[in-house]
């Protein structure tokens, strides 16, 4: 009798693992379905972000041409501005140019007349005291 239980024994345990491994292999079967369903779920995400990265790619080529057109725009006021200013500085600094020389001029004309008026009055002076040695001569 002890016989017939460890034989029976030892069928239900061959049974118990014959629907372990059938469970088992249901459980494998669910689960490859569902990594291959995760997978197809995975690949439309990689698909969707590849289209966002083309998407953000194009956003920042447009963003960057729009900065590098204004930044273009802004040099170019600039150097209009600074050109402008540069001219109207040249051309103060001509009419001062010019102002100073016509004071040097009126200047070199005044001292000319100064010096000639001073020959004349130095050579009259020279003139009377020749007429004075001359007279005195004479006198005495």
């Amino acid at each position: 009798m002890k016989e017939k239980k460890k034989q029976m024994n030892s069928d239900e345990q061959r049974i118990d693992f014959k629907l372990l491994d059938t469970k088992i292999d249901k459980i494998d079967v669910k689960i490859d379905q569902v990594e291959k369903r995760l997978d197809a779920k995975i690949d439309k995400l990689d698909v969707k972000i590849d289209k966002l990265d083309v998407k953000i790619d194009q956003v920042e080529k447009r963003l960057d041409d729009k900065i590098d057109s204004k930044i273009d725009i802004a040099v170019k006021s600039m150097k209009a501005y600074t050109d402008v200013k540069f001219s109207q500085v040249q051309t103060s600094i001509d009419k001062l140019g010019d102002k100073l020389d016509v004071s040097v001029k009126g200047i070199v004309g005044l001292i000319e007349r100064s010096m000639g008026n001073h020959v004349a009055i130095e050579e009259k002076v020279i003139d009377h005291e020749q007429r004075i040695s001359y007279l005195e001569t004479k006198t005495g």
